[in-house]
């Protein structure tokens, strides 16, 4: 899997490495995406990213209001996306 470079935004960055062309498509991930987006996530430890990349990322996908950290914004969204593989 590729590592993430902090030169590239977040959210961008996990659009792109779970395969999707869109930002939007992210919303729209079956089962197996799901999964697929919480393994990447898993691999990005909470400080290679910022409090508000996190954040960004919680909101644009859950529609959370942001967290005070980027380790619970991170472990929120780990949180979500599990739901939704349970959900299914």
């Amino acid at each position: 899997m590729e590592n993430y470079d902090t030169g590239e935004h977040l959210l961008d960055f996990l659009a792109r490495v779970s395969g999707n062309l869109y930002l939007s498509d992210l919303h729209y991930l079956n089962a197996a995406g799901d999964k697929q987006l919480e393994r990447i996530i898993r691999a990005i430890p909470a400080q290679s990213a910022t409090l508000e990349e996190w954040n960004e990322v919680l909101c644009y996908l859950t529609g959370s209001k942001p967290e005070q950290t980027a380790a619970q914004a991170r472990n929120r969204l780990l949180q979500w996306l599990r739901q939704q593989e349970n959900r299914m």
